[in-house]
């Protein structure tokens, strides 16, 4: 198959024009004086990942124990992701939808003495006992986040969303 000439020189001017005005296009979007949100807000998530550090710094000077601890995951399934398998939701923690932490307490004899502080990045917990602060691997919600002491095993765990940033 050959093309004339002069249907080639047609065609990479209307290329050329078309990547001309995606440049201007382009141009237009951006200003001479680009906004600063961007650095703003990393200016805040620098400040905020400080203030956390410092503190976990202090926890780690903190004679009490640390108790034992681990993360569980938990997924929302439906008959159709099960034998269907229709969402493709996988058993990988990146389907999940909660993280549940078990944290073991022995010695602790009620919920009332245990103060838990959680952050979408990290978690503290004090007892006259214990001392536990850490990063969590995934970021969560607070607000949907919920705690249940089992005073059999002596142990804490903490139910929380995990926050996806898609």
């Amino acid at each position: 198959m050959t093309i004339p000439y002069n249907e080639l020189q047609a065609l990479s001017t209307l290329l050329t024009k078309s990547e001309e005005a995606k440049e201007l296009k382009g141009k237009e979007r951006t200003s001479p004086c680009p906004s600063n949100d961007k650095k703003k807000e990393s200016d805040e998530e620098r400040i905020a990942r400080e203030r956390i550090s410092l503190a976990l710094d202090a926890l780690k000077d903190d004679k009490r124990t640390k108790p034992t601890y681990d993360f569980l995951y938990k997924q929302s399934v439906s008959p159709e992701d099960v034998y269907f398998q229709m969402s493709g939701k996988d058993p990988s923690s990146l389907c999940c939808d909660d993280m549940v932490m078990r944290i073991q307490l022995p010695g602790t004899e009620a919920m009332h003495d245990l103060k838990l502080d959680l952050k979408p990045t990290y978690m503290k917990l004090l007892s006259p006992i214990y001392c536990l602060g850490l990063f969590l691997p995934h970021k969560i919600d607070p607000k949907c986040s919920s705690a249940e002491w089992d005073y059999t095993s002596m142990t804490l765990s903490i139910v929380m969303r995990i926050v996806r940033e898609d």
